[in-house]
């Protein structure tokens, strides 16, 4: 298992033989002889059922793994035979490169189909990274999901810390399944020293990035949202309504946003402390320019309540043309992240307008 993986492809797209830099990389490792040999072996098992050689596993007992695995992989080609699909042997993720090849079918003579990892672009690489640890991780959906649509996610945390997990990670994972590339800010934060605007500064930056790369990343830079929770519910809503139009998102998705900076007025946002002015909260000078907006706040949520937040923002919106969907409801405290049913909602939003 830790050696040879192969998965059987059920795909109806038929079988096919990739022999390029086999020979070439089994001889490096076995000598001429036992490279034409291990070959042999496999064009054998090529013409027993349908057999793609994807990649082959660096390793100096290969011949013997190979020998120890037939039963599974044979039986695993005459699966594949039998439904019309393909095999493919394949590195183990854990390879050098950590890279593997993927099928799309479910069964496997052995071993799991792991997702893709997480690309990893820091903002600022000129940067020395102890001053600076601002980074934007980007999580791709499934190619046979992936829909070109692509969302920025900012995390809550009061702008003193990130919560990457529950409303970053967590988040990224719910909007692959949706066929969405997703990328989760690890902002910097007023605790580090970083006071306002910095926020507001990485968000601009990693809109610019994700659209500056669209082709690499294979995005589409006209369909490119954010999302933010709490705090990054503000900075969300701050940089759907950037005045630059290369920095503005095509939609915004705010999950118990702070919209007021200076509620609640038992925890206001203080200026000296690094936290955004009064002047920069959004519902005061949002503009027709601003994307159609998914608004979501429990009724049971203390902190970022619907009457201080979204209303006077959804209210605001609608003055001047915005599309909103506002989705209220019981959902738990503060800090919900994906419970309570928005997900449903909002995944039904983008699905009309054509993004999941």
């Amino acid at each position: 298992r830790d050696v040879v993986r192969a998965h059987v492809s059920t795909t109806a797209a038929g079988a096919s033989t990739r022999y390029s830099g086999l020979a070439q990389r089994l001889a490096a490792t076995h000598g001429e002889g036992g490279a034409q040999g291990t070959l042999s072996s496999l064009r054998g098992i090529q013409r027993e059922g349908d057999v793609s050689i994807a990649q082959l596993p660096r390793a100096a007992a290969w011949q013997a793994a190979f020998a120890a695995s037939a039963t599974a992989v044979v039986s695993a080609a005459a699966a594949a035979a039998a439904g019309g699909g393909t095999l493919v042997l394949c590195e183990d993720p854990a390879s050098s490169n950590g890279t593997s090849s993927r099928a799309t079918g479910t069964a496997r003579a052995c071993g799991t189909d792991l997702p893709p990892r997480p690309a990893h672009h820091v903002l600022r690489p000129d940067v020395d990274p102890r001053v600076d640890q601002s980074v934007l991780i980007r999580f791709d959906p499934p190619e046979h999901l992936r829909t070109g649509a692509a969302v920025v996610i900012f995390p809550g945390g009061n702008y003193e810390n990130v919560c990457m997990d529950k409303e970053g990670h967590h988040v990224a994972v719910w909007l692959n399944g949706l066929g969405i590339t997703a990328f989760v800010l690890r902002y910097r934060c007023t605790t580090e020293g970083h006071y306002w605007p910095a926020q507001l500064e990485d968000a601009e930056l990693a809109l610019r990035l994700v659209r500056s790369n669209s082709t690499a990343w294979r995005v589409d830079r006209r369909r490119v949202g954010v999302l933010g929770f709490s705090a990054g519910g503000h900075l969300a809503a701050m940089i759907a309504n950037a005045e630059d139009q290369a920095a503005r998102p095509d939609l915004q998705i705010l999950v118990y946003p702070a919209i007021d900076t200076t509620k609640p007025d038992w925890w206001p946002w203080r200026t000296d402390q690094g936290f955004p002015p009064p002047e920069d909260s959004p519902h005061l000078f949002a503009g027709n320019s601003s994307p159609p907006a998914f608004l979501a706040v429990s009724t049971e949520d203390g902190l970022c309540t619907a009457e201080e937040n979204t209303e006077p923002y959804a209210a605001r919106l609608r003055a001047v043309g915005v599309s909103v969907q506002h989705f209220v409801k019981p959902m738990g405290k503060h800090g919900h992240g994906l419970n309570g049913g928005w997900p449903e909602a909002c995944a039904a939003w983008l699905g009309a307008r054509g993004w999941g």
